[in-house]
């Protein structure tokens, strides 16, 4: 789903709910370094999700 919306030119990426989405993930970390590797393809992402999801995403400076 990714590589495909940042196919569009200039996208900004909403990620709403990865663990949602993802639920066997732990962290992060995974969608962030797919995130990484098509960083070229995108304007910018911001990734939404609940405040108690927060340990989620703990070491990455939210």
């Amino acid at each position: 789903m990714l590589l495909r919306a940042a196919m569009v030119r200039d996208a900004i990426l909403l990620i709403d709910q990865p663990f949602k989405m993802i639920p066997h993930l732990k962290n992060i970390a995974s969608v962030r370094a797919v995130l990484k590797k098509i960083d070229d393809l995108y304007l910018s992402c911001h990734i939404f999700d609940y405040s108690w999801m927060k340990e989620k995403y703990s070491g990455e400076g939210l």
